[in-house]
């Protein structure tokens, strides 16, 4: 029985290093289900911003970016940045990776404005 939000974490934790070792055998959709496990628990706990999800949305993102399905694969990582913006301090490395990561995106789909 989960009684605490360490062990939504732990649990979460779990099921990610789970994803990503089907993420490294190329068994996508085992990853995404892995990952969307994951999500699941923290929303089931009220507990959907919490700071660990940001890194689970970057790898459902990372799932879809490898199946070419980038619209969702923005999606996710705009999810976590939206997270992210509410934990560390707005100049903090982690942002920029986000930052760039969207902005590659837009670059992608020739938005060049959002992009920018």
């Amino acid at each position: 029985m989960i009684t605490s939000s360490s062990d939504y974490v732990n649990i979460g934790n779990t099921h990610s290093n789970i994803g990503n070792v089907y993420r490294n055998r190329s068994d996508h959709d085992q990853a995404l289900l892995a990952y969307s496990q994951v999500v699941s628990l923290f929303q089931e706990a009220n507990d959907e911003n919490h700071s660990k999800v940001t890194m689970f949305y970057n790898n459902i993102g990372n799932i879809y970016q490898i199946g070419k399905e980038y619209m969702k694969a923005l999606g996710f990582y705009e999810k976590s940045l939206a997270i992210q913006k509410k934990y560390p301090p707005a100049d903090h490395p982690d942002l920029s990776s986000s930052y760039n990561t969207i902005g590659a995106f837009y670059d992608l789909l020739s938005d060049y404005d959002l992009a920018l």
